[in-house]
């Protein structure tokens, strides 16, 4: 993923940038979470 900011020549901070892929990990992780418990749930 690139940072469209960044290639028009703007000066952007990317320290949201790390934020963001921290958040979307946890949102994986969180949606992982969901999918073992309904398939648990199914299993059962």
């Amino acid at each position: 993923m690139y940072n469209d900011l960044s290639i028009k020549g703007k000066n952007f901070k990317i320290e949201p940038l790390p934020h963001f892929f921290a958040l979307k990990a946890e949102t994986n992780n969180l949606n992982k979470s969901i999918v073992n418990c309904v398939e648990s749930g199914v299993n059962s």
